[in-house]
């Protein structure tokens, strides 16, 4: 084996090793999507044996959730940091499904989306031409105020956001802030409604008991 083969097949194994730990899996989990041993995998990963073109396809398809295409695995290439944004609180989820793919529901109301301008336009360069656009957007709500309530319900969105395809690890995190007045009220319903589902199914059981007993 030449130097130069073994440089590539140990730096193809580092990208392949760095990819599926990108995914959150283990060897095991990988290698089964792959239909191959685990060892083989582990050998791909050292730097130890090449896969076929058939595996390779199925690499390149079980990463393409991370748009990993066939240069990053076989080419080094420098690579970007992508520079990201964050608008806080935007909008509300009201559930998601694994049905079909998996999906969350998010509402947003019109103010949310323009926030998410505001955001997108300061990222962009000086010489952009969209300096007056927030501000257009923002007049246009304002003179919708004194619409009528079926006018205002249509200018909320729910927008369907796609669980990518193998990504099924979920990390629920919460803001560590204090809760304001309304989340407090929530919380006190839910505490309420808790007690009021205990003490029904304590009376069906009473109930079950003297309907037991005649």
């Amino acid at each position: 084996m030449s130097t130069e083969n073994a440089s590539f097949k140990s730096n193809f194994g580092l990208r392949v090793k760095s990819a599926r730990k990108n995914l959150g899996w283990s060897q095991e989990i990988l290698a089964k999507e792959l239909k191959v041993s685990r060892d083989t995998l582990s050998r791909y990963e050292r730097g130890e044996l090449s896969p076929s073109l058939e595996v390779f396809s199925r690499m390149l398809e079980q990463f393409s959730v991370l748009e990993i295409q066939a240069e990053d695995l076989l080419v080094e290439r420098e690579q970007l940091q992508k520079q990201t944004q964050t608008v806080s609180s935007w909008g509300w989820a009201t559930g998601f499904s694994f049905l079909s793919g998996g999906a969350f529901t998010v509402g947003a109301t019109c103010q949310d989306i323009t926030r998410l301008l505001e955001v997108m336009i300061d990222s962009f360069p000086p010489d952009h031409p969209f300096e007056t656009t927030v501000d257009e957007i923002k007049e246009y709500l304002s003179s919708q105020d004194d619409a009528d309530q079926q006018a205002k319900e249509q200018l909320e969105f729910e927008l369907e956001v796609p669980i990518a395809q193998q990504a099924a690890s979920l990390k629920p995190e919460f803001p560590k802030e204090q809760k304001g007045k309304v989340d407090k009220i929530f919380d006190k319903y839910l505490e309420e409604k808790t007690k009021v589902t205990s003490l029904q199914q304590q009376v069906a059981k009473l109930q079950q008991e003297m309907s037991a007993k005649h």
